[in-house]
């Protein structure tokens, strides 16, 4: 039934937070471990973690084995930490914030505060802004994210007959590094918040991004680029 199925959607998001803030995955890498084993290495009541572990096998995220071991899959293998893509803070930022913000969904309808601020007592911008480990969870969530996204973008659009392209938001500049891969005529503007743009400007050097791609700070509700 879908309603049903639907209600263990909280579920869902804090089994895959469990396992990822225990760094099951990292512990799997080399091979399957039992369960035992693996609350050994995560300090954990190994019967709380199998639970955890026989419901994410159902979901296909990893794969069940005999006499209670475990392995990674091709579904649980973004969980590594050093997988090029990683979910981690992807789904710190879903299970920690949005998560929370969402349980007051119902008594948002009746104020003009939305469901995050009522939650975390501002609006979502302002508190990522604001606390410096939700800034760091959402731009590596935003990274995270985009990196897929972006090789979906590459592989269905033409960007040839463009020279200049300007990304409204674009965070570290994941998607025109991405893009600028694949087209070396291209040069670019990165525009988001001012405070992100050191580390943006660090993450463009690091791919060799910094000669084409400017970083320029703002606020999109005044004004934005112009030219690409």
């Amino acid at each position: 039934m879908l309603l049903r199925a639907m209600c263990f959607g909280y579920y869902d998001t804090q089994c895959l937070f469990t396992v990822a803030a225990l760094q099951i995955a990292d512990y799997l890498e080399h091979g399957p471990k039992s369960i035992v084993d693996l609350a050994a290495l995560a300090a954990v009541k190994s019967d709380k973690l199998l639970r955890v572990m026989r419901y994410l096998a159902f979901k296909q995220v990893f794969t069940a084995l005999p006499n209670d071991c475990f392995d990674l899959n091709a579904h649980s293998r973004p969980l590594l930490s050093s997988h090029p893509q990683s979910m981690l803070h992807f789904i710190q930022l879903h299970a920690v914030y949005f998560y929370q913000g969402a349980a007051m969904l119902k008594d948002s309808m009746a104020v003009e505060d939305s469901s995050f601020e009522l939650a975390f007592g501002t609006l979502a911008g302002q508190h990522f802004r604001q606390n410096p480990q939700a800034k760091l969870i959402y731009h590596q969530a935003m990274r995270e994210s985009t990196e897929y996204y972006a090789q979906l973008i590459v592989d269905r659009y033409d960007f040839s007959p463009y020279r200049c392209v300007i990304d409204i938001g674009g965070g570290l500049g994941v998607l025109l590094a991405q893009i600028f891969l694949q087209h070396d005529h291209l040069v670019g503007v990165n525009f988001d918040v001012p405070d992100l743009q050191l580390t943006a400007e660090q993450y463009l050097d690091q791919h060799g991004m910094a000669a084409r791609i400017q970083y320029q700070g703002g606020d999109f509700q005044q004004s934005v680029p112009t030219g690409g």
